[in-house]
């Protein structure tokens, strides 16, 4: 399975990859890509999505404790904050999954630093990987008018 995140946050697209540890914990990582809500095409958005579920990888190394401040630096630079919990306040999430040609986008409740992004896994759709017009469309949408 391929795993990225998007995040809406004070009007910017935050897409990230993500890679599954040899424990099963998935962790943020590179590319990190930013895009203005209010200028971004759905293309534009789409492909950044598919850029990211590329670069997911499954396998790595799981970080020791006190590694862990380390790994999530650099997401927390990329969206311009100090920590998680500024992060988390005013931010929508998506999870975008996939396995082959298509993509499930599964939008999130954002219950606070303490909480995290939970999934609402009844309000998920489905979208053609080939399709990133139509994949942007999606999470564009889920994240406005779904996402808590």
């Amino acid at each position: 399975m391929k795993l990225a995140h998007v995040y809406l946050r004070g009007g910017t697209y935050l897409i990230a990859a993500n890679a599954q540890t040899v424990d099963g914990v998935w962790i943020a990582q590179a590319p990190y890509v930013l895009l203005d809500e209010s200028s971004a095409s759905d293309s534009e958005i789409g492909e950044a999505v598919a850029r990211a579920l590329g670069a997911s990888r499954t396998g790595i190394p799981h970080p020791r404790q006190e590694d862990w401040k380390a790994v999530a630096a650099p997401l927390l630079e990329a969206a311009g904050v100090k920590s998680h919990a500024e992060l988390m306040r005013g931010s929508r999430s998506v999870t975008v999954e996939s396995e082959g040609e298509t993509a499930d986008v599964v939008p999130s409740r954002n219950l606070g630093a303490r909480g995290g992004f939970e999934p609402v896994p009844d309000a998920a759709r489905r979208a053609s990987l080939a399709d990133r017009e139509a994949l942007g469309a999606l999470v564009g949408e889920l994240l406005r008018d779904v996402c808590t």
